[in-house]
C-alpha cells in the first residue's frame, strides 16, 4: 500500500525546498524571463557599480528589486538605455571576463565581501563614506574575480577578507544577462540556456551582456509558510491524541 506525506508535511517539504534553492527561492523576486535594466547607484568609478536593479512587470512598469548589484566582468557591458533579459541565476560569470573565456565560478572572497557590503556590516569601513566603499568594494570584486588590479581601500577590503577564500553563502548569485534581442532572433537557444551547462552557452554567446553579482533574499511569503506550517505539523499529533 502507498503511503502519502499528510497534505501539511508535504507542503512544508516543496516550501523548504524553495527557501534552500537559491534560483528557486530568489523566483518571487528574479527569475529567467524576467525584462530588467539598470540605474546609477553609489560609487560608479571606472563604469562599475553599485546598480540599481528594475524589474518590468507585466503592465509595463519598472520598479526596483532586491539589493544593489555590482559587476562581475571588465569586458563586457550594461548601460542605463537599455533593457536585459535575465537568461539564468547561478553561482558563476557566464564565459568569463579577461581571465577566461569559459565559466567563472564566484570566489569566495567575493562572496563574503559582497554579502558584507549588502548586510552594511562594512558600512564606514576605515572611515570611507559610501560612495568610496562603494567603488571599493567594486574594484575588489573585479580584483578578487581576476578581472584587473586593485590599489588603496579596494586592497584593504581584500586583506580584511583573506581569510575567507572558502566562505559560501546561498543568497549572494549571479544574474547571468542577455541583450533583449535574443528573444526574437534567438528564443530557442534562450529558453535551453542553463548556466551549469557549458554546451548550452555558444549558441547564445553573441548576446551575452554583463553578469552582475546579486543578493538573492528568500521572499517573506516563503518564510513565513514555513513558520507557519512548522507550528501546524507540531500541532498534529496532539490533534491525533483527542
Amino acid at each position: 500500500m502507498r503511503r502519502f506525506l499528510p497534505p501539511t508535511l508535504a507542503a512544508l517539504a516543496v516550501l523548504t525546498t524553495v527557501a534552500l534553492t537559491p534560483s528557486l527561492a530568489n523566483a518571487g523576486i528574479i527569475a529567467k524571463g524576467d525584462i530588467v535594466k539598470f540605474a546609477k547607484g553609489l560609487g560608479g568609478a571606472d563604469g562599475g557599480g553599485e546598480f540599481l536593479l528594475l524589474k518590468k512587470n507585466l503592465a509595463g512598469d519598472w520598479s526596483q528589486v532586491g539589493d544593489p548589484t555590482f559587476c562581475l566582468e571588465v569586458d563586457e557591458f550594461i548601460d542605463f538605455n537599455s533593457q536585459f533579459v535575465v537568461g539564468g541565476i547561478s553561482k558563476q560569470a557566464v564565459q568569463g571576463g579577461v581571465n577566461t573565456s569559459s565559466g567563472d565560478p564566484l570566489e569566495g572572497k567575493t562572496e563574503f565581501l559582497f554579502e558584507s557590503y549588502t548586510n552594511g556590516t562594512l558600512s564606514g569601513f576605515n572611515g570611507a563614506s559610501d560612495n568610496q566603499l562603494a567603488n571599493a568594494v567594486q574594484s575588489a570584486i573585479w580584483s578578487l574575480e581576476g578581472e584587473r588590479g586593485a590599489s588603496g581601500l579596494a586592497l584593504d577590503l581584500i586583506e580584511h577578507a583573506k581569510d575567507q577564500e572558502s566562505f559560501t553563502s546561498a543568497s549572494v548569485v549571479v544574474l547571468n544577462l542577455f541583450k533583449t534581442s535574443i528573444l526574437k532572433n534567438a528564443l530557442n537557444a534562450f529558453e535551453a540556456f542553463d548556466p551549469n551547462n557549458d554546451s548550452t552557452w555558444d549558441a547564445v554567446s553573441a548576446y551575452h551582456a554583463q553578469d552582475q553579482v546579486f543578493y538573492a533574499h528568500a521572499p517573506e511569503p516563503v518564510s513565513a509558510g514555513i513558520w507557519g506550517l512548522g507550528i501546524a505539523t507540531m500541532m498534529l499529533p496532539r490533534f491525533r491524541r483527542k
